[in-house]
């Protein structure tokens, strides 16, 4: 199954980057604020959170995992493992991708 993981790859190519999360810890959407743009301050709108440290990165990396779907639902619930695998689903393993407005795109 491909989920996605937290990469330092790309790095820097957006002024906006950061990475707080271990590189290869899976990473899952985190809260949105109301009013911010993309590269605001706060970075909630372009970053994915780690589900072990919850920290932000944004970039992430498709990769091929050995673990279960019913797995990575009790990991991070249902509808968000549902949602996330759905979405990563087009993209190759080995994609750096980047969240923009809860959106993924290839970097």
């Amino acid at each position: 199954m491909k989920l996605l993981v937290s990469t330092r790859e790309t790095q820097g190519k957006r002024a906006s980057d950061f990475c707080f999360v271990p590189d290869g810890e899976f990473v899952v959407p985190g809260h949105m604020c109301g009013d911010e743009k993309p590269d605001d301050s706060c970075g909630c709108r372009r970053s994915m959170v780690g589900v072990y440290c919850h920290k932000a990165t944004t970039t992430v990396k498709v990769v091929s995992s050995t673990m279960s779907i019913t797995e990575f639902q009790m990991l991070v619930g249902q509808e968000t493992a549902d949602n996330l695998i759905q979405a990563v689903t087009p993209y190759e393993v080995g994609t750096v991708l980047e969240c923009r407005d809860g959106e993924l795109r290839p970097r």
